[in-house]
């Protein structure tokens, strides 16, 4: 298994767990057995970095905090589906994060978590992903 990375998929996922290490005063996330433990149907917000170009040619690396419904967990990874529409790239279907793909992440990428309404959780996952995760090979 392999996590998004900038070198091969232009968008990665950023270390809740090293951001409070940093500022541990202002930077506060769940308890790392509420991160350890989420079920189907949470919600799990991470936060994204994402590469894209700009109008004039330059390559820029902005951050984007978003939620995702979690969908399954795989030994030490959780599957969730991207309940949030990235602002930082176009919603042409062309790049990967849009609404509704599915996103690889692990505990220390959680920076909160929420119960959204089971029925509005069950729509989100009863769908197939728009995007499933099948990364690239380094």
């Amino acid at each position: 298994m392999r996590l998004p990375t900038i070198s091969l998929d232009f968008w990665q996922l950023v270390s809740g767990e090293e951001r409070q290490q940093a500022a541990p005063s202002t930077f506060e996330i769940p308890t790392l057995t509420e991160r350890s433990n989420l079920t189907s149907g949470q919600g799990a917000k991470l936060i994204f970095a994402i590469e894209a170009e700009e109008e004039d040619g330059t390559v820029s690396t902005s951050t984007e905090r978003m939620w995702v419904i979690v969908s399954r967990k795989v030994g030490n990874y959780y599957f969730g589906i991207l309940d949030s529409e990235p602002a930082t790239v176009p919603n042409d279907g062309e790049f990967y994060l849009l609404r509704g793909a599915e996103i690889p992440f692990q505990a220390e990428h959680v920076i909160a978590v929420s119960t959204p309404p089971k029925e509005y959780a069950e729509r989100v996952l009863s769908a197939p992903p728009v995007k499933r995760w099948a990364p690239r090979e380094a």
